[in-house]
């Protein structure tokens, strides 16, 4: 009696998907200062109509402002780090 059999070996990718993040930890001096300016100049502060329209269109103007003044991290984890106890 003789058996053939295959084994399927799946193969784990360790590497976590990195997505871009905003570098909020920048918003510090002479940043500060540009991010306050423009988005007082792009923002559409409308006060008078759809709240929730309102609240999107300053999210995302606030979210390009800082892109453009802040930059963003590549949203990598750096491996093997080592701690010191």
């Amino acid at each position: 009696m003789v058996l053939d059999s295959k084994i399927k070996y799946w193969r784990r990718n360790n590497k976590s998907k990195s997505y871009p993040r905003t570098r909020w930890w920048n918003l510090k001096n002479e940043n500060k200062c540009i991010f306050k300016k423009k988005v007082l100049e792009l923002g559409q502060w409308n006060i008078n109509g759809d709240t929730d329209l309102m609240w999107l269109t300053v999210a995302n103007c606030i979210r390009k402002v800082a892109k453009d003044v802040l930059g963003e991290s590549k949203g990598m984890i750096p491996n093997n780090k080592d701690t010191k106890n």
